[in-house]
């Protein structure tokens, strides 16, 4: 099954409340499903490159520019390592949350039959 169906079914079965299956629909859009299917472009949409060096071959000339990653496929590839170091811990603490928010939920079942 895949995700999000696992969630409205979760949710329908009264495992997960309304809140709690937003929040994981929303960690599947933002998160899960740009690293799963692997869409570069989007993990590092809102990166900006600051002050990257560019150089003119015909003239030589030198200048500099900030290049939003979301327009430069070599932007991306440089920004992911760093775009991951930043969303690392977030991700860690939210599927730490969900992990105890569904003991919960088991405890919960599990004392009341």
């Amino acid at each position: 099954m895949e995700l999000g169906p696992a969630i409205n079914r979760a949710k329908r079965a009264g495992v997960l409340d309304v809140k709690m299956a937003k929040r994981l629909h929303s960690f599947r859009e933002a998160i899960r499903n740009p690293y799963s299917h692997f869409n570069i472009r989007k993990i590092t949409y809102n990166v900006v490159a600051g002050r990257v060096k560019l150089v003119d071959t015909r003239t030589g000339a030198i200048s500099e520019e900030d290049m939003a990653a979301k327009d430069h496929p070599m932007i991306q590839a440089q920004v992911k390592p760093w775009v991951d170091e930043q969303n690392v811990l977030l991700v860690f603490a939210f599927a730490d949350e969900v992990v105890k928010y569904l003991l919960s939920q088991i405890q919960t079942e599990h004392i009341t039959t």
